[in-house]
């Protein structure tokens, strides 16, 4: 990527979409300040799984619409994301793909999380921004994957962007308190 800000970026290996992890639930619960009520269930995970793979079918339509979304609800976002291209698309859903599986290591996934908003913070992207991204992608979803994007999918899809989110501006907020 050059000189902008992918949703998210360089977190590693894509595994399984969908794996179901060892955890009944995925949960922030004991990894520091996190909220106990954010978690995500086995169960939406497999949902998450089930309509990313329908994202993964049209990888730069997708993220065409994804960007057209949140730059139409963000005005201010353009800048951040100068050179957003066919290429930029396909690399935001495979990022999304990645996240989608590996949840199944919810401690690697959340390292890897908190590394990406460190960077972020280098792009510009500011926590108020976070909202909105999320709002964007699932927007974006119910319209990609169409009536099979219910309320139950809309909820499993909103729980796994709090969780990653979270991560994120947490590792974003770690340069506050750097030497």
């Amino acid at each position: 990527m050059t000189g902008g800000v992918s949703a998210l970026s360089d977190v590693g290996t894509v595994p399984p979409v969908g794996a179901t992890p060892d955890l009944q639930t995925l949960s922030k619960r004991g990894t520091g300040s996190w909220d106990e009520n954010v978690s995500v269930t086995p169960e939406q995970l497999a949902t998450v799984g089930a309509t990313a793979a329908v994202v993964a079918q049209d990888r730069d339509g997708f993220g065409r619409r994804f960007y057209e979304r949140l730059f139409a609800q963000a005005p201010e976002a353009p800048p951040l994301f100068p050179d957003v291209r066919d290429e930029q698309h396909r690399e935001l859903v495979g990022e999304l793909l990645f996240v989608c599986g590996a949840v199944a290591d919810l401690d690697r996934c959340l390292a890897d999380a908190r590394a990406l908003g460190a960077r972020l913070v280098g792009y510009g992207l500011r926590p108020e921004l976070y909202p909105v991204l999320g709002r964007a992608l699932v927007d974006t979803l119910a319209d990609v994957v169409g009536p099979a994007f219910d309320a139950e999918a809309a909820e499993a899809w909103r729980r796994l962007y709090l969780l990653v989110s979270e991560a994120m501006l947490e590792g974003a907020a770690g340069d506050l308190f750097a030497p």
